[in-house]
């Protein structure tokens, strides 16, 4: 009878060590995405400053544009658990795997027609 009480208490114990892991863990998950949040809207600011200023000087406007989208997709994907549907258009736009050559030259990706034969 004593050693099934304290096999109880011990399970108990064990239990209630489990659920204050869990709490801990759950809480330090918590806080890393409270700050993964905050990380994100200071880059989606950061962004958005970074347009304006491409827009000033009128050069850099699509890489800042870029920038932008990025930082607002993530963000988005932060607050929301699910990345945004035009996130992953922008991904396949800009990761082309037919551009993909070996010279890594874009002027030739750009240059070449059936003739290179």
């Amino acid at each position: 009878m004593i050693r099934q009480s304290k096999e109880r208490d011990r399970t108990e114990q064990e239990r209630r060590e489990a659920a204050r892991r869990q709490g801990r863990a759950e809480a330090a998950a918590a806080a890393a995405h409270a700050a993964a949040l905050e990380a994100a809207r200071r880059d989606v600011e950061r962004a958005i400053a970074g347009a304006r200023d491409a827009r000033r000087r009128g050069s850099g406007v699509a890489a800042a544009d870029d920038a932008w989208r990025r930082a607002k997709a993530r963000l988005i994907e932060l607050e929301t658990g699910v990345a945004p549907s035009w996130a992953a258009i922008d991904a396949v736009d800009v990761i082309d795997p037919s551009a993909a050559t070996d010279s890594g030259d874009a002027a030739d990706r750009t240059d070449r027609s059936d003739d290179s034969e």
